[in-house]
This record gives C-alpha cells, sequence and structure tokens, in this order.
C-alpha cells in the first residue's frame, strides 16, 4: 500500500465508535453516536458520505469485551471444524452463533471467538450504504501485534505484555497477554483494574507453567508496577511510554494488515463474517453489466439485419442482371430454376468453338488471391488480420502486429510470393502492438496501367 493510499478503521462500541481515516502518515479521527432516530451505521455511513468515501479498505475493530479467548493444548491433527466444535466446551453460546478463527504453534492453540449475531446487522447495514468491511480485528490484537514488534528479543523467556488506559474502547481495565519468546501469543485476559487482579494473574501463569515471566508495560500505574516487581520469578522489562502509543499502533497495523503485508493473529472476517452485502454492493454494477450486454448483443442483432438486407438486395440485383444476360444470349429460351448453371454452361461452348477468347470477360474468384497472399505469409510471425479488401486494383490487409520490424518481415514475404507490395504504413496503440496497413498492388491492375 503506498503511502497516498487511503484506509479506513471502525472502532464500534454499544452505541458510539471512533473512525481513523488514514491516508500514508496523516490520520484524521471522527466520533460518532447513535440516537433514538439514527442508527450506528447510519451514522458511520454519514462520515464516510462526507469524507468522499470511494471503495477504499474498511477494517472493523471491536473492543476487548466483544472478544472471548481460549487456549487450547497443541494439535497439529486437529480441523478448523473440529476445533470450532472444540471451543462449544469453554463458551457460554452454540457453534452455530459464534465466529472463531486461531493461531496455532508448538505451545498451544491460542483461539479468538466473537457472537457474530451481534455483528450481522450492523454489517449488514453498512452495505447498504456501499461500505464492505475487508478485515476484522479486535482492537487489542492490533495493538499487542504491533508493539510485539517494537520490543526488544527476549532471550529465551516467556514475556508479558500489560497495559491499562483510561479509554471506552478499553474499558478501564488491564490487558494481560503471555507471549512466546518470538513473540506469538498464549494467552490473552482482561482484567480488573486492581493490584490483586494482576497479582493473582501472573502468580497462576507462573505456577501452571512452571516459567519465569519478563513484563513489558505500557502506562501501566505505580500500584501496578510495584505488586509486579514483589512477585518472584517476574522481571520487570521496560515501560513503553509514547503519547498517542495506542493510536499509532492501531494505525501501523491496520495499514499492514489491509495492504495484506502481514497476517493478524486473528481476523474474524470468515465465515458468515465475510464481505457482508457484497452482493448488495456488486448488485448496481452487475445490473449495469448485464444491461450493457444486453444493448451490445441488441446492437449485433441490428447489425446482422442490416447486413443481411444489404445481400438480400444485392442478391436481387445480381440475379436481374444474370436473367438479363440470360435473355439476351438465349432469347427463345425460358427462364427456369438454375438458369445459372446454363449461363455456365454456354460460356464452356463458346469458349471452346471460337478461336480467339480474349473478348470474352474472366472472372477471378476472390478466393484465388485470398489463398495466394495467406500462403505466403511468414509462419513464423504473430499477426492479426481482421480486415482484408480484395480490390479492383489492389488488395488490403488492416491489422495487429507485436512490434513494427514485423510489418517488414511481411512484406517481404509477400514479395517473394509475387506480390508487388507498397511500404506498409505501422502506429503504436499502447503498449500491448502496433496496427497496420499493407498494401499489396494486383498484378492485372499494373498490367492495365
Amino acid at each position: 500500500m503506498n503511502s497516498s493510499s487511503v484506509i479506513w478503521l471502525i472502532i464500534p462500541s454499544d452505541n458510539c465508535a471512533t473512525i481513523f481515516q488514514i491516508t500514508g502518515d496523516a490520520v484524521t479521527s471522527f466520533s460518532v453516536q447513535s440516537d433514538d432516530e439514527t442508527s450506528l451505521a447510519k451514522a458511520i455511513a454519514k462520515v464516510f458520505l462526507e469524507q468522499e468515501y470511494n471503495a477504499e479498505p474498511v477494517l472493523l475493530a471491536p473492543c476487548s469485551h466483544d472478544v472471548l479467548t481460549v487456549s487450547l493444548p497443541a494439535d497439529s491433527s486437529a480441523n478448523r471444524q473440529a476445533m470450532i466444535y472444540e471451543l462449544e466446551e469453554y463458551v457460554p453460546i452454540p457453534a452455530e452463533q459464534f465466529t472463531a478463527d486461531f493461531l496455532q504453534h508448538d505451545q498451544g492453540r491460542f483461539a479468538g471467538i466473537i457472537d457474530h449475531q451481534k455483528l450481522l446487522l450492523f454489517l449488514d447495514e453498512l452495505s447498504t450504504y456501499q461500505i464492505l468491511i475487508q478485515d476484522i480485528v479486535p482492537y487489542s490484537i492490533l495493538v499487542a501485534q504491533y508493539l510485539v514488534q517494537q520490543l526488544k528479543n527476549s532471550e529465551n523467556k516467556i514475556r508479558s505484555l500489560i497495559w491499562t488506559f483510561d479509554d471506552e474502547f478499553f474499558d478501564n481495565r488491564i490487558e494481560f497477554f503471555l507471549l512466546r519468546p518470538d513473540g506469538l501469543p498464549i494467552s490473552w485476559q482482561l482484567l480488573d483494574k486492581t493490584p490483586e487482579a494482576l497479582h493473582r494473574a501472573l502468580t497462576l501463569e507462573i505456577q501452571t507453567r512452571d516459567i519465569d515471566i519478563e513484563v513489558a508495560s505500557i502506562h501501566l500505574p505505580d500500584e501496578l508496577r510495584q505488586i509486579i516487581e514483589i512477585i518472584p520469578r517476574v522481571k520487570l522489562a521496560e515501560n513503553i511510554e509514547s503519547e498517542n502509543i495506542f493510536q499509532q499502533a492501531i494505525v501501523r497495523q491496520s495499514q499492514l494488515i489491509l495492504a495484506r503485508k502481514q497476517k493478524a493473529w486473528w481476523n474474524f472476517c470468515r465465515d458468515q463474517l465475510t464481505m457482508r452485502g457484497t452482493d448488495r454492493v456488486l448488485g448496481k454494477s452487475i445490473r449495469t453489466l448485464l444491461w450493457g450486454t444486453a444493448a451490445f448483443f441488441a446492437a449485433l442483432c441490428l447489425v446482422f439485419f442490416v447486413r443481411g438486407f444489404q445481400y438480400s438486395r444485392l442478391e436481387t440485383q445480381f440475379r436481374q442482371e444474370q436473367e438479363k444476360a440470360f435473355r439476351e444470349a438465349l432469347p427463345e429460351q425460358k427462364i427456369q430454376t438454375g438458369f445459372r448453371t446454363r449461363l455456365e454452361s454456354e460460356y464452356k461452348k463458346m469458349s471452346a468453338q471460337r478461336e480467339n477468347t480474349a473478348d470474352l470477360p474472366q472472372r477471378e474468384s476472390v478466393l484465388i488471391p485470398l489463398l495466394k497472399v495467406l500462403q505466403s505469409l511468414p509462419p513464423k510471425v504473430r499477426y492479426r488480420f481482421p480486415e482484408i479488401r480484395i480490390e479492383q486494383n489492389d488488395i488490403r490487409l488492416d491489422g495487429q502486429l507485436q512490434v513494427h520490424g514485423d510489418a517488414e518481415i511481411i512484406a517481404t514475404a509477400l514479395e517473394n510470393g509475387g506480390f508487388a507490395v507498397e511500404p506498409p504504413s505501422t502506429q503504436q496503440t499502447g503498449s500491448n502492438g502496433v496496427s497496420v496497413r499493407i498494401t499489396i498492388v494486383r498484378q492485372d491492375a499494373e498490367e492495365k496501367q
């Protein structure tokens, strides 16, 4: 995704949402809220419309309290469907009602679950305003995945990423990620903002896994840092301090995910949540395409009708000329069906009886010069001649070649075939070819001159 590309990020809550319009390094935020007359999706769509949204990529980032997490033991043989039904034992909603995603590694399976019934109506309503959601990644997952990349490498130690932030999207609670040394998540917990809750979570992880933990923290109050320092087997590492660290994290990580430069740990844009409303948004374009196709075929039928009418008129004209010639040649004969064959027979008799047949008209079939031209064309040059005009004095070939030099090769081949060829005319038609016109002077025309 280049620096000028526009992407959108929507962070919805119960009755409000924050929208980010991101153009390269420029970030503009908007806050919207629903009321009795305006739904949240409609309020969001109004901002998109005012900012001249033009089908740019959109990422939806649900809040932490909308996501359930489960850490399962490692099982490389389990397929996705089996793991979904396995989750039913750990979550309070049936498999038919939730959408899940998994991050698997040798230490376990990190699963995320979201109740898609809460999102279906919201996504469908957004699609009525031509807004499609390409990715659905939890807000905290965006933050954690970005921050892990900013941390220093751990020396084979399990790490923890802990933060708290007074913001409605973080619920004013403690976000607690447990990470492998390579940065992949093992578990994620949402804790009450109390020293006791944090102490209990860290102690339980140490006892259950029998590990030492290195903690990296963000915006952590002093009372929480102090409780961490007194827990055995816990090392308090750097405290990441930045005024806009959370906005920077979600913006940059969203850019990477929407540009397909990085895969999110979890992406709930799958199963029933996959690009909701695509048929509705694309319906207008499809209908336009269908109407255009119908108009094209109607125009094609009209062209065939006109051509058929012209051919019918020419057939009538030539038949009348042949009838006239028949009456002049055989005035005593009655015109019957198949009289053209009779004319050809009489013509052959006259040719055999007369010593000088130079005065008799000699009509050459157009297929003969066409065959000679086709036989003379070089076999190793790619060309396309959709129009070949055979006239009284010349034969003209109009078509396309790959490069200008092919025109000289074809002209030389035709000259070797016995034709007199005028210098070919070529013109570049774009990056994919060259238009060409080759004119062949017919031998009988040269003789007349």
